[in-house]
């Protein structure tokens, strides 16, 4: 019996010995796998983030999309109305203004702007607008006849001249004469 035992304990030593042995030869093969495994999930890591980031992209593009469609279904809506109300381009006549240096009274001048402003019938669309206000010499302030002969630019305009330039907000005088120059488009709707 002890023979028996004896080649148990040799067979335990031996087997051992052979997982032992299996164990320091599979290390190359096991560490080649943990590297390949380790860099699988790196690269899997790398495609986590990409497809994240088009995710992000495709959010942002169907929101414009939304966008793009609600402002076209806001548009056509637009369009629907221009039509039922017959405000097609179609519907308007146009008119070109050409007033130069057409010299007028303040009274006239403030006629002529007013049938400029909008209205339910027309609309006047401004090219150019520009008015001179026409003094005689002995009429401006000494300040102003100054700084008109000086080569210097006046930095800070004394009250007498900011009132002369009209910056106090008071309306011309009636009588006063103005050059005048206007030019631009009147759009008149005509109604059947």
């Amino acid at each position: 019996m002890k023979a028996l035992i004896h080649q148990i304990a040799v067979l335990w030593r031996s087997l051992y010995i052979v997982v032992g042995l299996a164990v320091l030869g599979g290390m190359p093969y096991l560490g080649d796998q943990s590297w390949s495994l380790f860099q699988e999930y790196q690269r899997a890591g790398i495609r986590l983030q990409e497809a994240k980031a088009n995710r992000v992209k495709l959010e942002a593009k169907a929101s414009k999309i939304q966008d793009y469609q609600k402002y076209a279904e806001e548009v056509k809506a637009f369009q629907t109305a221009i039509r039922d109300n017959r405000l097609d381009s179609g519907n308007w006549t146009s008119y070109e203004v050409a007033v130069k240096d057409r010299l007028s009274t303040v009274t006239d001048m403030r006629t002529l702007l007013s049938n400029a402003g909008p209205t339910s019938r027309y609309y006047f669309r401004p090219k150019r607008l520009e008015i001179v206000s026409l003094f005689s010499r002995e009429h401006l302030p000494a300040e102003l006849q100054k700084a008109m002969t000086s080569k210097e630019n006046l930095k800070t305009p004394s009250p007498a001249l900011v009132k002369f330039l009209g910056a106090d907000g008071k309306l011309p005088v009636a009588g006063e004469k103005v050059l005048m120059s206007l030019s631009g488009t009147f759009l008149v709707f005509s109604r059947l």
